[in-house]
């Protein structure tokens, strides 16, 4: 997709819209980005907008005992744009909990309003992430869209479809970046990710080969290495870019349940 799959008197309509609402809502508008369909790549003809944004208020605004409305959102206009923005407080709080929408609108293809904030959320949710938060997101998604939309229907638009594809994608995306993978060199299993870079082994990455354990039943992960991050690497269907994956270190190989539980 490219810039021009976004009109170019609908990007000044947004423009003047998110103007009006900084200024009718006393907030900086930090960032605003394209989210949904459009930026998914598969719009249909009658598509809305979704201007998706983070804001800020002025700093008396934060100090307060007691929790304030800290979402905006607008009713669909005559153009079919649909917008809804978070407080940038609530953006952070989300972000810690591996929040995944956050991300897609960071990396969304279509950006209204930019700026250094864009990065730097970046750069940490790609530090923090947790693949056990991301997984149960996009397979809550997709579930949800097959009962809703799919189950049972004797006939269902192509487009729906789409809204299921896209969260396994991405789930299938989480999960190969997540789970333990055969190291090239040998017939041991390497678990992702690792601590620390290192060489090319120049021996068996595990001390004991597959072949002289095949009697034995596999052994799950150790838990000091369940809870880490995992090597990101490669780019989601949905536009992710992630940091080059990091070398992997050694381990057994798990259990199918405990490489799905890893993921």
């Amino acid at each position: 997709m490219t810039r021009d799959a976004i009109p170019h008197g609908i990007r000044t309509h947004i423009a003047a819209e998110l103007a009006a609402t900084g200024s009718e809502e006393g907030v900086r508008i930090l960032y605003a980005a394209e989210s949904g369909s459009r930026a998914w790549g598969f719009p249909s003809p009658d598509s809305d907008f979704d201007v998706r944004f983070l804001y800020a208020h002025e700093p008396d605004w934060y100090v307060s005992l007691w929790e304030r409305r800290d979402v905006i959102e607008r009713p669909l206009d005559e153009q079919r744009v649909d917008l809804a923005g978070w407080d940038i407080r609530k953006a952070l709080r989300l972000l810690l909990r591996s929040n995944p929408a956050l991300y897609e609108w960071l990396v969304s293809p279509f950006v209204y309003v930019d700026g250094p904030l864009r990065t730097e959320l970046k750069a940490l949710f790609e530090a923090h992430a947790s693949p056990r938060s991301l997984a149960h997101h996009y397979w809550s998604i997709a579930r949800g869209q097959w009962r809703a939309e799919i189950e049972g229907r004797s006939q269902v638009r192509l487009k729906k479809y789409f809204y299921v594809v896209r969260p396994l994608l991405s789930l299938a995306w989480v999960a190969e970046r997540s789970a333990p993978r055969r190291c090239p060199s040998t017939t041991s299993w390497a678990c992702r990710p690792c601590r620390r870079p290192r060489a090319a082994p120049s021996r068996p990455c595990s001390t004991r080969s597959v072949s002289r354990r095949s009697s034995a039943p596999a052994r799950p992960l150790p838990r000091s290495t369940r809870g880490r991050r995992p090597s990101w690497s490669g780019s989601i269907p949905t536009g992710w870019h992630w940091p080059a994956s990091r070398a992997a270190t050694c381990g057994r190989r798990p259990t199918e349940s405990t490489a799905a539980s890893s993921a």
